[in-house]
């Protein structure tokens, strides 16, 4: 998670992608301003 925290440091956006079981959790517990499970969801929320 050590990107998503770089990412808030910075003072920018950050995209999780959840790709394994447990890891949206974390990955919006670290800070992620948007988590995604598949990567179709970049051009679909466009």
């Amino acid at each position: 998670m050590t990107d998503i925290e770089a990412a808030r440091a910075a003072g920018t956006m950050s995209i999780g992608y959840a790709n394994k079981p447990g890891k949206a959790e974390r990955l919006g517990q670290a800070g992620a301003t948007v988590v995604i499970e598949d990567m179709a969801q970049l051009i679909q929320d466009a």
